[in-house]
């Protein structure tokens, strides 16, 4: 585990003019293995484009409190957690993700 990721939750603040606005906020880090699983593309549905996106997973000590809710950044990048798995043992937790580029 060589690698160090943000781990952040999606939470609502309030902008100038006291409008909600969506932002991130890293939660914690943690140190942990990328593993590259698969790629390729994906078309938007309402503008034809092509957007490429890849599988990664990411392996860590158990955090029991991540969620797919959550979103994991690395090396200025973004990634969207699509699952989470915990081993039996409670030792291990591995984060299934997809980066989406525009």
């Amino acid at each position: 585990m060589r690698r160090r990721v943000a781990l952040q939750q999606r939470t609502l603040g309030s902008d100038a003019i006291g409008q909600q606005v969506e932002t991130w906020a890293t939660t914690t880090t943690r140190w942990a293995r990328k593993v590259e699983i698969g790629g390729g593309e994906q078309e938007r549905a309402n503008s034809g484009q092509l957007q490429a996106h890849g599988t990664v997973s990411f392996e860590m000590r158990y955090y029991s409190s991540v969620t797919p809710e959550w979103r994991l950044t690395f090396d200025g990048r973004t990634f969207h957690i699509t699952n989470v798995i915990h081993d039996e043992r409670r030792t291990r937790t591995t984060l299934m993700c997809t980066e989406v580029q525009a």
